[in-house]
């Protein structure tokens, strides 16, 4: 009785952290939306103490701190757009980080969320789609790329693996489908092959 008490509890626990602590979808593992948008606000307050806006903010209002706020909000309103309308059905809603100045708020960081699964090449194209794609932007393309191009040498091999039955004498067909069968079992693209959709 005590073991399928224990038993009982256990199975409890599991169901309850799976609900808690829910694991990473396909979408994060290719975009993590929170790291991104932290890293980026980061980046952004660098910005600001570069541009010498970083004294008190409170005491007075600053033009020229106000025009610089309102360019990046800018900038990010219509880099995260064109990530989202490349994406398509496959972005999220696009998620922002704001800087509040003098009861206004500006977007200084932003990201956009993708669907699980989403077509390797729909990757690439969203990534790609602002003027100026940031270093995750690229990082993530360049992923995407990759993936890709696996596809089609994984693909080329299974055509490979099909070709061994013809034309071939027994013993050859068996040496072919070997060779085939080996190469496509440790291919790289099967380590990806889920992240994506094809």
């Amino acid at each position: 009785m005590v073991s399928l008490k224990n038993f009982g509890i256990g199975v409890l626990l599991i169901v309850f952290g799976a609900v808690l602590f829910p694991q990473s979808t396909n979408a994060a593992q290719i975009r993590n939306c929170g790291k991104e948008i932290e890293d980026d606000f980061r980046k952004f307050k660098q910005k600001m103490r570069f541009q010498g806006f970083g004294r008190d903010l409170t005491a007075k209002k600053n033009p020229k701190l106000t025009q610089w706020l309102e360019a990046a909000h800018e900038e990010v309103v219509k880099h995260e757009k064109a990530h989202a309308k490349a994406a398509g059905r496959w972005g999220k809603k696009i998620i922002y980080r704001y800087f509040g100045y003098w009861g206004e708020k500006y977007a200084v960081a932003g990201c956009v969320p993708l669907r699980s699964r989403m077509p390797a090449k729909n990757v690439l194209d969203a990534a790609l789609a602002p003027d100026g794609p940031s270093d995750v932007d690229k990082r993530i393309a360049k992923q995407a790329k990759r993936a890709i191009e696996l596809e089609k040498k994984y693909k080329r091999l299974k055509a490979g693996l099909k070709k061994c039955g013809k034309k071939l004498s027994t013993q050859d067909k068996a040496k072919c489908k070997k060779k085939y069968r080996k190469r496509l079992r440790g291919h790289p693209f099967l380590e990806i092959k889920s992240l994506y959709s094809w």
